[in-house]
Parts: structure tokens; C-alpha cells; sequence
């Protein structure tokens, strides 16, 4: 990652680098407190496990202190980045590496002597140095039992140093924080020196000890460099408590000239690549952050890019087609991969990346298996078991969720259409014209439309009936759809289906009413007249005793079965005959025409029956002969 040139990044609400406000920063503070928070949960999740995984818990116990430091440098809580930094950094320090350990306090101040002990010491001078005032009072205390008047004052003396001790913190202004501290480090100084003329005519252990406590509430660079040097966070430890110790004005700007002078007593462990980027955080590089991130974990990089690009840090790669934010997160999505459930996520890191992004993320919906279930019984479909009576999957909901808030209305038109073939193939017809009629796919609804009707020829008209009911009511009305084909194709089959429902339930006068609206509304496809008319043929006949039809109706229905007999005497028979023909057992068009023969019989001998016994009017019922 070389040559970067500074981008214009935007806030997320469309506020530049330039104009970033304190409140944009305690903002941005807080989206990084959540990712801390995510990742104390994580931690805590792993420490639940058992066996322990102690190095997922390391892992993320350095991904926590890398993005807490991020913060720190970047994101003060009170949102001023000109500050002063030392309090901050010392919070950082003491947050992510603890120490010193408690429990040694307590196996320490158990000794009957302590203050014999070098580690009692070394002890308190950490505590000291960490800024942690009542631990380090607390031994302090326990001086005042040495045997020793002049070390119990002594005692007493670095007792009130250190709760006197000005902390930036506890200050309203630097201005009095500056000229509370020149005073207390000039008592200080000269308590230290007269501490230095005490060494050189006492030989007292202890008076060692306590002068290098004063030195370092002096601040002396080389004593803080040499106990930090002993300690495991070394040069971490040296850069976070010198704004406390050292350089109480030290700001960000100051850091980098600071660390140079501490890595040269104090060098960093190349072998650790959290330690490189550690470092290249306190110096605030950034292309060297991403870098080195990246190595470490992948999604810090990509986490630690996303924030800082709204805040005008990152710098994209000069000539680069992406910028290097959404290369970072379109690298983490793809990883992501690897576990095919997480599909989502990655899609919607993809969607966040512009153009180019949204586009990587329409592949992955595209290659989503759906995996929808079916509703009766219990069956398989590839190496999945589906259950009986499971809901649509929700899968599928969310993919047409995603597409619809980033706008990818190809993509969902096409996950609409896959998912209609599927509940085509399972029989969930009602399922699927809901899908095809999302994709605005017509052809896909004439297709559920064509399998609905010919299952009715097929004898299923119980079946038929269901389907057609399990349709949507918005779906069952035309004015839902825009292509007037569909709309005549749909209320046909609607109709239809209202059609049978009364002629199965013996209501013919109303069955009859709809086979002729279907006809004078030109609703019924040529292809089915002759099911039509046939079908009018066998009410005729399935009770003399009820008339259905009316005289005008009978010419309306002679007038169609003319019209069909004419052109299947012009050879056009099967446009009006197609349906009708699979029908009957044998000779195809033929054997149709010759049913049709019988229905004008039948049409013809009704007639004759209104015409003797003077009925005109549906409903008319004949009166038994005994």
C-alpha cells in the first residue's frame, strides 16, 4: 500500500473530512463503542467454551486493544482532538493490559515485612506509574509499621504527592491544570533533592527505592524507560504513561517525535504483527494500519477502513479503480464466503461498496439456494428434508428484502421468477402466480394459469377448485395486472372456477348464468369453447326436470357451436378444439366433432321442450309425472 493520495471521504451523511464537528466525532465515538462492545461480547461468548480456546480469547482480546486504540487516537470522547492525549492513553494501557496483578498485591501485603521484598517495590512503582493512586496508597500505608521514623515520613510525604498529584482530567482549563502541576513538581524536585544528599551519607535500601519513586514522579525519562523496560508492554507502557509522568502537555500531534525517542531504548517485537500495528497507530499511519491489519485479521482491516474513510484518514491507491475502503470490505465479504450461511452478511457488505459492489452482491443472491419448502407431507429435495406444513422459507424473504432497499430490481425479479418455477414444480400454484405477478413475469402466470385449467380437465376439479380459492384475493382481481391478456386469461380462470364450484354443488340455474357470461363477455379462450359447449351439453341432460337455460341463451350457445363446426370444416377445427380433444378416447378431432353433434341435439331438443311447454325463464322446474 504505496502512494496514496488523500480522498475526499464522506460522512455517511454526506459531511466532509474538512467539516467534522466535536459532535461528529463523540458520533463517531460511539459507532466505535459498538464495535467494542461486539467484540466484549465475542470474548465472552469463548470464555463460556469449554475447553477454553485460549487462542481465539488472545486473538480477540488484541482486536479489542488495536480498535480501542483507534479511538483513543482518533475519536476522543469529548470530541477534541487537540487536547491533551496522556490521560487517554495511560485509560487505553491500563483497559487492555491490566496490571499489576491483584492477586499478587494480596499474597504480598500478607508478608510480615514486606517492604524487604524487591517485588513489593516493583509493585508500587507499577501502580504508581499506571496512575493507580489508591492501590498505590494503600502500600504506602503499610510503610507506616516500618521500623524506621524517617522512612514512615518519608511514606507520608509520597502519600500526599500522589493524591495531590494534578490529573488533566480533574481540571476545567489547561490553564490551571499547567499551573496546578509546575507547583507540585516543584515540591517534587525538591523533595527529590533532598533525598539525594540523605543517599550519600545513608546507605538505607529502602532510601533507594523511594528515591526512584520521586524520579519518577519527576518524571525522569530514564528511570520510567528502565522499570518499563522490565515490563511486558515495554515501549506500549513508555508511550502511555509519559503524557502522565513526563510530558503532561503531550498531544497526538507530539506522539510520533515521542515514540521515536522511546524506540530507541524501547524497541517494538517485530516478531508480533499486533505490535506493528500498534505502532503504526501512535504514529498515525495510516496506510501502514490497513497494512498490517490486514495480516493480522482481516475483518480489523476492514472494520478499521470503513471508519476511517467518513473521517477523511484513509488515502486510496493512486490509479486504483475502488477505493481502498471498498476494496478492504468487498476482501472481507468474499472471506466471509467461505461459511456459505453467511450469505447475508456478505451480500450486504457487498451493497455498502457503490455500484461496483452491489453488483459482486447480485451474484451472490443469484447463487443462494432456496431451499423452499413444501406444505403436505414430508419430502425431500436434494440432501434437504422438508417438513410438513413449513412456511415459505424466509430466505427467500430476505433476499427480496435486500434487493429491494439497495434497488436491485433485476436481481428480485429473477429470484421471483426462480422461486415460481419451484412452487410450479411442487404444486403450490397459489405460491406461485403470487411470485410470477411480483416479477411482472406474464408468461410465468399464463403458464400457472394453462397447468390450473388442464388439471380440471383431468378429472381433479375438487383439486382444481382449492387452487384456484388459495389464490391471493388481491391476485384474483384483473386491475392487479397490466397486460390484458393476463387480465382476461386470470378472470377466465376465476370464473371458471366459480363455474364449477356451483355446477358440483347442483346449483345449475346459477352455473348455467356463469358458462353463458363467460361466453358473452368473450372470456373463454377459443381453444375452449368446445369444453365449454360440451359441458353446457351435459347440464342439459343431467336433469329434465330443471330448465337452466334461457331461449335467448340457447341461440347464444347454438350460435358458438355453429361457429365451430363451420371452421372445422375449413380445417381450423383444433382452435376451437385443442382442449376438448385430449378428452375423448380416440380419433382426436373427430370423435370431438361428433360430441359436439350431441350437444346440438341436446340443444335442439330443449329447445323444442320451451317451445311446447311455453318456458322462456331460467329456473323453471317441470313438475314430476308420477
Amino acid at each position: 500500500m504505496t502512494k496514496f493520495n488523500k480522498s475526499l471521504a464522506e460522512h455517511r451523511s454526506g459531511i466532509l473530512d474538512e467539516d467534522l464537528s466535536e459532535d461528529d466525532l463523540v458520533w463517531f465515538n460511539g459507532i466505535a463503542d459498538e464495535y467494542l462492545i461486539c467484540l466484549k461480547m465475542d470474548k465472552e461468548r469463548l470464555d463460556d467454551q469449554d475447553p477454553w480456546p485460549e487462542a481465539a480469547v488472545a486473538h480477540t482480546e488484541i482486536l479489542y486493544a488495536i480498535f480501542n486504540l483507534f479511538q483513543a487516537m482518533n475519536l476522543p470522547a469529548n470530541g477534541s482532538l487537540g487536547g491533551l492525549v496522556g490521560e487517554e492513553l495511560l485509560e487505553w494501557l491500563n483497559t487492555n493490559f491490566i496490571a499489576p496483578d491483584s492477586t499478587e498485591a494480596i499474597e504480598l501485603q500478607k508478608l510480615n515485612s514486606p517492604w524487604d521484598e524487591d517485588k513489593w517495590w516493583q509493585y508500587l512503582i507499577r501502580c504508581i506509574l499506571r496512575g493507580l493512586t489508591r492501590a498505590a496508597v494503600v502500600f504506602l500505608e503499610s510503610l507506616k509499621q516500618h521500623p524506621s521514623k524517617a522512612l514512615v515520613q518519608h511514606a507520608e510525604t509520597l502519600i500526599n504527592f500522589l493524591t495531590t498529584h494534578p490529573r488533566s482530567t480533574k481540571f476545567t482549563t489547561e490553564h490551571d491544570f499547567f499551573s496546578a502541576w509546575r507547583q507540585w513538581k516543584a515540591r517534587v524536585s525538591a523533595f527529590r533533592k533532598r533525598l539525594e544528599g540523605l543517599l550519600e551519607n545513608e546507605n538505607e535500601e529502602w532510601l533507594s527505592w523511594v528515591l526512584e519513586i520521586v524520579q519518577i514522579m519527576e518524571g525522569d525519562k530514564a528511570t520510567i524507560k528502565r522499570y518499563c523496560e522490565s515490563f511486558d508492554e515495554g515501549w506500549k507502557e513508555a508511550i502511555c504513561v509519559w503524557g502522565v509522568w513526563v510530558d503532561v502537555g503531550m498531544r497526538r500531534h507530539h506522539i510520533e517525535r515521542t515514540l521515536a525517542t522511546i524506540f530507541q531504548d524501547l524497541p517494538l517485537d517485530s516478531t508480533l504483527p499486533e505490535e506493528h500495528v500498534f505502532a503504526a497507530l501512535f504514529q498515525s499511519q495510516v496506510g501502514e494500519v490497513i497494512k498490517r491489519s490486514n495480516e493480522l485479521d482481516i475483518w480489523l482491516a476492514a472494520h478499521l477502513a470503513d471508519m476511517m474513510q467518513p473521517l477523511g484518514l484513509l488515502m486510496d491507491i493512486e490509479g486504483a479503480k475502488i477505493s481502498l475502503r471498498n476494496h478492504m470490505i468487498l476482501n472481507y465479504a468474499e472471506y466471509l464466503l467461505v461459511d456459505p450461511s453467511l450469505w447475508r452478511i456478505s451480500a450486504l457488505y457487498m451493497c455498502d461498496c457503490g455500484e461496483q459492489g452491489k453488483i459482486r452482491a447480485d451474484e451472490i443472491l443469484l447463487r443462494v439456494p432456496l431451499n423452499l419448502g413444501i406444505s403436505k407431507g414430508k419430502q425431500k429435495t436434494g440432501h434437504m428434508e422438508i417438513k410438513e406444513d413449513d412456511p415459505v422459507d424466509e430466505r427467500v424473504l430476505e433476499i427480496l428484502e435486500i434487493c429491494k432497499e439497495y434497488g436491485r430490481e433485476k436481481v428480485r425479479r429473477e429470484i421471483c421468477r426462480i422461486a415460481g418455477r419451484t412452487f410450479i414444480d411442487q404444486g403450490r400454484y397459489n405460491l406461485a402466480i403470487s411470485y410470477y405477478t411480483s416479477a411482472e413475469d406474464w408468461i410465468g402466470v399464463s403458464r400457472v394459469v394453462d397447468i390450473l385449467l388442464s388439471r380440471s380437465l383431468k378429472g381433479d376439479t375438487k383439486e382444481f377448485i382449492a387452487s384456484v380459492t388459495e389464490i391471493a384475493p388481491t391476485l384474483r382481481q384483473p386491475s392487479s395486472y397490466s397486460q390484458i391478456s393476463i387480465r382476461r386469461r386470470l378472470t377466465f380462470l376465476i370464473k371458471y372456477a366459480e363455474f364449477q364450484t356451483r355446477w358440483q354443488n347442483g346449483d345449475l340455474q346459477d352455473a348455467a348464468w356463469d358458462l353463458i357470461t363467460m361466453f358473452r363477455e368473450e372470456l373463454v379462450p377459443k381453444s375452449w369453447w368446445g369444453v365449454l359447449l360440451k359441458q353446457a351439453g351435459d347440464m342439459l341432460i343431467q336433469d329434465e326436470n330443471i330448465m337452466p337455460f334461457e331461449v335467448s341463451e340457447v341461440y347464444e350457445l347454438l350460435r358458438r357451436l355453429e361457429e365451430v363446426q363451420s371452421r372445422a370444416s375449413q380445417g381450423s377445427g383444433l382452435d376451437y378444439l385443442s382442449a376438448l380433444v385430449p378428452q375423448v378416447s380416440k380419433n382426436g378431432e373427430i370423435e370431438a366433432l361428433r360430441q359436439l353433434e350431441t350437444v346440438r341435439l341436446a340443444l335442439a331438443r330443449y329447445f323444442a321442450r320451451c317451445s311446447v311447454l311455453a318456458v322462456g325463464g331460467r329456473g323453471r322446474i317441470l313438475p314430476q309425472t308420477a
